[in-house]
């Protein structure tokens, strides 16, 4: 008995560990080749160390039939990608599948001294060891409570240096305040990298149907420069089984967002899903931001662009007729809107470095390289006051037109939607224990250069509790952009003339409870309204109302600040 025991682990073993790699490609392929429209695969498991490509398909579904995919990692930051879509890629699904990484694209440990801004910590057993000189590789860190259930609260994010102190243990340096971590938290470090799904430009119509991911070095999925009209239903982002040999529970899922759509012709949908300890945001929806390097006359300006690529390739995808939304580089208020004609590269054109580092900057504070590539926009209609520095997006190209509605978003680091589109509907889904805000429909202007100001957005119906306890001390409260637990809101560098551009924003019937700061912040908006809400237990910390715009008298579980014309009724607030 004992003996065919052991055969049976024995038997399991090898299917998992040393199972052929590779295969899952080859019968993918022989299946296109005979032109099956659905493609149903054999395995339970399959073992891949090169991405699975999906390479100018049309009306194709692969149903992995509950398949685990495990992706072998070739060693530090040096991840494939489970599935790569790429190009023409049209109304194709992917369905049934699990997918997880071996080893893991993190490691953590448990914390065993705090000395002023140093973390002391040894690794939990079975999970990745550091890097010989991981000082020289940046690593995000997090901490969690003791039983690694939930981020700590009232906990400024980890930022610092890690060294290697010993085998297996480690010292991260915190370039933060520790104001509520201690001797014997859960500390997780990882080390971002490619994602999980990855799709190139010109995907659409994409349908993603009972996908479970365990782990992603980097987001789970990311879409950049797509067609859009994506579908998710029904996937989950989740923490997965112990790797081989630990007795610890893994403390993270995917190392960065869980969805991410850049320049996106239209939005995507989310229905019935299920998103849970990533290290960032569960959705960011956002469209590119320019900067006007010179007018040159009343038709035409210039940009410039990091890197030294020929074509735009948000341009190359534009047929005329879109809109160019210029904005003025201190609030971002909207100095005019024109049709777009044509672009055009500018060989051999370049400003001097310094004029380029200052320009790349303010579309984006980490593009300070300094190379860059120079194209000039035709528009229709004259400029009219437009000055070198100003800024442009273009609403089309901006992931509008989305829906996220009956998913459960919990317990992962930093906020729940990012959203920076427009025509959205974001209903009957639940937040909880996220370490921000739950949802910001935001124009990130003045840092991540993710555009932009949004309209017609309906927030209805959502449940939201124990969210945005990111601050942990008066400081950082100070300078928090987003405090409350829903933002209406747009990042500047000074608030003390806010432009009201986000418009026809209805914040409709939803239940708030157990935040940090304002149950609702609605910052530079028009023509919305707040309507039927419930908002329990706003303040829930020492720090006042946050952020670094005006203050009240009162702080107030609704805050208004630089908005006009919203209308504000049947609201219940309560301690």
């Amino acid at each position: 008995m004992k003996h065919l025991f052991f055969c049976s682990l024995l038997a399991c073993y090898l299917s998992v560990f040393c199972q052929e790699v590779n295969t899952i490609h080859a019968e993918i392929e022989s299946a296109f080749k005979q032109g099956d429209g659905k493609i149903e695969l054999t395995q339970s498991t399959y073992v891949i160390d090169k991405p699975i490509v999906l390479d100018t398909w049309q009306d194709r579904v692969i149903d992995g039939r509950g398949a685990k995919v495990i992706v072998r990692s070739h060693g530090f930051r040096k991840s494939p990608h489970a599935f790569i879509i790429t190009a023409k890629t049209r109304r194709c699904g992917l369905k049934n599948f699990v997918i997880e990484y071996d080893p893991l694209p993190f490691t953590q440990g448990v914390i065993t001294e705090i000395s002023g801004q140093d973390i002391h910590f040894s690794l939990d057993v079975g999970y990745p060891d550091l890097p010989d000189s991981p000082e020289k590789s940046w690593f995000h860190s997090h901490g969690f409570t003791q039983d690694g259930s939930r981020w700590l609260d009232c906990q400024d994010d980890l930022y610092g240096k890690v060294y290697r102190t010993g085998d297996r243990s480690g010292r991260l340096h915190s370039t933060s305040t520790l104001t509520n971590i201690k001797v014997g938290d859960k500390i997780a470090l990882d080390w971002r990298h490619r994602s999980a799904v990855a799709m190139n430009a010109g995907t659409g119509s994409l349908h993603f149907e009972n996908i479970v991911i365990h782990s992603s070095p980097g987001p789970a999925f990311v879409s950049y420069h797509s067609e859009g009209g994506d579908i998710y239903r029904n996937c989950v982002i989740g923490r997965g089984p112990k790797p081989k040999g630990a007795t610890a529970e893994p403390l993270l899922s995917a190392n960065a967002d869980g969805i991410h759509y850049g320049y996106a012709r239209t939005g995507i949908t989310i229905d019935s899903c299920d998103f849970s300890f990533m290290g960032d945001d569960s959705l960011n929806l956002h469209g590119p931001l320019f900067v006007i390097a010179e007018v040159v006359d009343p038709y035409n300006f210039r940009y410039v662009s990091p890197g030294s690529g020929k074509v735009s390739h948000i341009f190359q995808r534009l047929g005329g007729g879109e809109t160019i939304r210029i904005m003025n580089n201190t609030n971002y208020q909207i100095q005019g809107k024109y049709t777009y004609v044509s672009y055009k590269h500018l060989e051999g054109f370049q400003y001097d470095d310094e004029a380029g580092r200052s320009l790349m900057q303010r579309m984006n504070a980490n593009w300070a390289g300094g190379k860059h590539t120079v194209f000039q926009v035709t528009v229709k209609e004259p400029l009219v006051d437009i000055k070198t520095g100003f800024v442009f997006d273009i609403p089309e190209v901006n992931c509008r037109g989305y829906k996220v509605v009956n998913s459960r978003f919990h317990d992962h680091r930093a906020r729940g939607l990012r959203v920076m589109a427009s025509d959205g509907l974001i209903e009957n889904n639940v937040f909880e224990r996220i370490k921000g805000p739950a949802m910001t429909i935001i124009g990130e202007y003045a840092r991540w250069g993710e555009a932009g100001w949004t309209e017609n957005v309906v927030i209805k119906n959502n449940t939201i509790r124990h969210c945005n306890f990111y601050i942990g001390t008066q400081e950082s409260a100070n300078k928090y952009h987003t405090a409350g637990a829903l933002c209406v809101t747009v990042h500047l560098k000074d608030y003390d003339d806010i432009a009201p551009e986000h418009k026809n924003i209805t914040i409709l019937g939803n239940l708030i409870e157990n935040t940090q700061f304002a149950g609702i912040l609605m910052l530079g908006a028009k023509d919305s309204s707040i309507i039927g809400n419930t908002i329990k237990s706003a303040y829930q910390s020492d720090f006042g109302q946050g952020g670094p715009f005006a203050k009240s008298a009162v702080p107030e579980p609704i805050r208004i600040i630089g908005s006009k014309n919203i209308i504000q009724k049947d609201n219940t607030i309560s301690e």
